[in-house]
């Protein structure tokens, strides 16, 4: 297995979610990155559907300001 790793991984009995979280930035980004370091190639085995689901903070509000997903192959 590679030493990069995501922010955090969920896995259900049929997903596979790949979190990759960002302040002050752009869920883009943070989508953009999981796919770029490829952080869902440790899980292709498993034979799931996995999405990458990158969130953007925001240190104003305190709370999620944007999210994005993608189903990632």
């Amino acid at each position: 297995m590679s030493d990069v790793r995501a922010d955090c991984v969920v896995e259900t009995n049929v997903h596979v979610y790949i979190l990759e979280f960002k302040l002050d930035q752009s869920a883009q980004i943070a989508l953009d990155l999981i796919k770029l370091k490829k952080y869902h190639q440790a899980y292709w085995n498993k034979g799931k559907t996995m999405i990458g689901v990158g969130v953007n903070f925001s240190s104003d509000t305190k709370n999620i300001e944007d999210w994005a997903s993608e189903e990632l192959s």
